[in-house]
Order: C-alpha cells, then sequence, then structure tokens
C-alpha cells in the first residue's frame, strides 16, 4: 500500500536564486563542500556554494583533474584559485606540488573561513557564446568578498532567460488524452 499523504510526496517549494533575475546579489553567504561518499561519480571534488537572502543556492564546480587540459587552461586554474584566496581572505603557500595539490590546499584554507566570509556575486545566463538556461556565477571574476566591493557584469554576459529553440507551436498539445488512454 502506498501512502499518498506521506512528506516523500509532497511538492518541495523551489528556491531559484535571486528570483531569476541576473545582475550582482550582495551580501551573500558562501561554503565550500567536499564530495562525499555517495555522491556520483562524475560529481565536482569540491563546491563552491553561494546563498542568497532567501535561502536559494548557486554553486560552481571544481574537478579533481586539474592537471588535464591545455596551458591555457592551467593558467586560468591557478588564477581561479588564487582569486578564490583572495575572495575567502586566506593566504596561499608560495608552492605547491602540483594542480590537484593547489585545490585540495585552496578549498582547505577557503572551508576554514568560509564562516567569516560573505560576498557579492553577479550572476547571469551565461554568455553571447554559451548561453544557459539556468542562472550561474558570470565566470568566476563575478564573485567579490564584500569588502572588497561590487563586481560587474562582463560584457558578453546575458541578462535575460535564452528563448527556447524551436516554435512552441510544433508541441503536441498537452490539453488532450491520446486516444488509447482509459
Amino acid at each position: 500500500m502506498i501512502n499518498l499523504n506521506d512528506k516523500q510526496f509532497e511538492n518541495n517549494e523551489v528556491k531559484i536564486f535571486n528570483g531569476g533575475e541576473a545582475g550582482v546579489v550582495k551580501d551573500c553567504a558562501v561554503r565550500i563542500e567536499k564530495k562525499a561518499a555517495d555522491d556520483a561519480e562524475n560529481a565536482p571534488a569540491y563546491k563552491l556554494i553561494i546563498t542568497d537572502e532567501t535561502g536559494a543556492e548557486i554553486n560552481q564546480g571544481f574537478f579533481d583533474d586539474p592537471d588535464g587540459g591545455s596551458e591555457a587552461a592551467q593558467t586560468f586554474f591557478v588564477k581561479s584559485m588564487k582569486h578564490m584566496a583572495n575572495v575567502f581572505k586566506v593566504q596561499l603557500p608560495e608552492e605547491v606540488n602540483s594542480l590537484k595539490d593547489l585545490l585540495d590546499t585552496t578549498m582547505k584554507l577557503c572551508n576554514k573561513n568560509q564562516n567569516n566570509v560573505k560576498v557579492n556575486v553577479a550572476v547571469c545566463y551565461g554568455n553571447e557564446k554559451r548561453p544557459s538556461n539556468y542562472i550561474r556565477i558570470d565566470w568566476f571574476w563575478g564573485l567579490k568578498n564584500v569588502e572588497d566591493g561590487i563586481p560587474t557584469l562582463s560584457k558578453t554576459a546575458l541578462t535575460e532567460r535564452p528563448a527556447p529553440d524551436g516554435d512552441a507551436n510544433d508541441a503536441p498539445s498537452t490539453s488532450e488524452a491520446p486516444d488509447n488512454w482509459a
């Protein structure tokens, strides 16, 4: 027997970061989460999670293999980790053994200081080259510690959610049940 009044079947309130509006969101809480044993195998090693005043969250994942990729990608990764350390007001060591070590060290230091940090974040629907149906951080530079001012959206940031592909009139009507329904 299935109890349809069980709480697991209730609709949960869905909160959308900044109400789905692109722009700058001020005074947000921030935290770092490490991948848990029960997370999906392809989940990021760490997540930077930002929470707005309504409790809605947005996140940025960091994967465990930063050593892969081009030299430009590796340089961008190092700059991203240094930026993250600046946002969390932590001091990175002068040298690390590898990019993986840099990732682990940065996340560990940021995690230790996360309760002392509030951020301002610029969010958008991707950019002209890579539009997104979901609101996200405007690259990594759209994140600043509240003490460091207000980030700005990049010149190519999309402030409106992209329209769906195709013509909505081409979709089959959902108001009519198929003939084979009882």
